[in-house]
């Protein structure tokens, strides 16, 4: 059986001088008994209210609590706390954690896209290291073109780059060549290869060397990034057990006073009065 019980609910109007509007929206807060309804503007001679002068500070707060939710998993208190407490920590430490967190993840957002690009990386110099030529080598010639890549058969790809200088190696059973070909060659070639399942590999740009040297190098990029990974989430999840709640209860907190603050926007206004439209329970009538 449904849950759900049912209000009688009444509708109230209510007009009055416009410079009372800001009063009457703390008392309806206050009260906690009215459910506007959004002026649509098409009444003549009325507009729209204006926000007050604090609801542009509460916006930049709350957006920011808003953004330190969204990085979080976190509950509210299993117990009521008090406004002035949640307050306090707004205007302290809370606001300081908040801080921290975004920067915190902020960063953890640039070590994430620099460890899949290292990987990616990695993944290429593994495989090129097997040729066991230098990195500047495997391109950049003005009379010849290079074809560098995998394929299934390293004899079939022998055979159909025949003339030309072929270099070969395996790299965890995947088969890598590097073949250098006149520039006339270079059509028939990529003709030839592409038909015997070739694919090419995408060279690293701007780096020289060996490649097993880059490839350490990357590792070890590699390696103290994931360490700054794991601190950086152990941080965050720190962050969590120790602010969580209080996160919850401040967004709570400015999300409240952030509807009272911009709740003249729903309200009709005229040049000297205000009018409210909305829904109230019958039984607080």
């Amino acid at each position: 059986m449904s849950q759900v019980k049912t209000q009688q609910m009444g509708r109230l109007l209510a007009a009055g001088s416009k410079d009372l509007i800001d009063e009457v929206v703390d008392a309806l807060a206050e009260l906690n008994a009215l459910h506007i309804i959004e002026y649509d503007g098409t009444d003549e001679g009325f507009n729209l209210g204006t926000p007050k002068e604090e609801a542009e500070e509460v916006g930049k707060r709350l957006s920011k609590l808003r953004s330190a939710a969204s990085l979080v998993d976190v509950s509210g208190p299993k117990k009521p706390v008090s406004a002035k407490k949640i307050r306090s920590e707004l205007e302290n430490n809370l606001s300081e954690a908040v801080e921290h967190l975004l920067e915190k993840s902020t960063r953890l957002d640039s070590v994430e896209n620099s460890l899949s690009s290292l990987e990616e990386e990695a993944a290429v110099l593994e495989l090129i290291s097997s040729i066991d030529l230098d990195v500047e080598l495997l391109s950049g010639y003005s009379e010849l073109s290079s074809f560098v890549g995998i394929v299934n058969d390293l004899e079939m790809a022998k055979e159909i780059t025949s003339n030309s200088l072929f270099f070969s190696g395996v790299s965890k059973k995947t088969k890598v060549i590097a073949v250098f070909v006149k520039n006339s060659d270079s059509n028939d070639t990529q003709s030839q290869l592409n038909a015997s399942g070739f694919q090419a590999i995408n060279l690293p740009e701007n780096v020289s060397g060996s490649s097993h040297i880059l490839l350490s190098g990357v590792r070890e990029s590699i390696s103290a990034l994931s360490k700054e990974k794991s601190s950086i989430t152990e941080e965050i999840d720190n962050w969590t057990n120790e602010f969580g709640e209080s996160l919850v209860c401040g967004l709570e907190l400015l999300e409240r006073e952030h509807d009272i603050l911009t709740a003249p926007v729903k309200i009709a206004v005229s040049e000297h009065a205000f009018f409210i439209d909305g829904w109230i329970e019958m039984s607080r009538s």
